[in-house]
């Protein structure tokens, strides 16, 4: 009985050290870092603009046909 005692005894410390592990390691984890805000409508639609005027030559410098 003595046995059974010291068991559960030796049960119920690791069990402690184990929370107290978790409750440690939760306090000394960093903040996350804040969202970005989000773009407003405005913000959005000169975006939009802008990839509709995109092409191969603003994207590498020259017109498709040349060769060098």
């Amino acid at each position: 009985m003595t046995a059974f005692l010291l068991g559960m005894l030796g049960a119920l410390v690791a069990a402690q050290l184990l929370l107290l592990g978790v409750l440690i390691g939760r306090r000394r984890r960093p903040a996350p870092p804040p969202e970005p805000a989000k773009p407003t409508l405005l913000q959005e639609q000169e975006a939009f603009r802008t990839l509709m005027h995109y092409s191969p030559e603003i994207a590498y410098g020259d017109s498709p046909g040349e060769e060098e």
